[in-house]
């Protein structure tokens, strides 16, 4: 066991499994709700200077209804 109280410089040789360390982030609601808000925060920023949020699609309209009624 290490002396904590020691002055000598020690190595410490930690290994951290992403793996299980993103299983348990993607678990936790208040995580998810944070990177979701800064996505949409950097989306918005980005919206500033390119015109639109979605290329494209962002600013096309909704295609039209039907004008013909089918009986049912």
């Amino acid at each position: 066991m290490a002396d904590f109280n020691s002055t000598e410089n020690q190595d410490w040789n930690i290994t951290l499994d992403l793996g299980i360390i993103a299983e348990d982030l993607a678990k936790d609601p208040a995580f998810i709700a944070a990177i979701s808000k800064e996505v949409r925060n950097q989306m918005t920023k980005d919206v500033r200077w390119m015109g639109n949020l979605f290329a494209k699609w962002a600013s096309t309209n909704p295609p039209a209804k039907p004008t013909r009624n089918r009986s049912q």
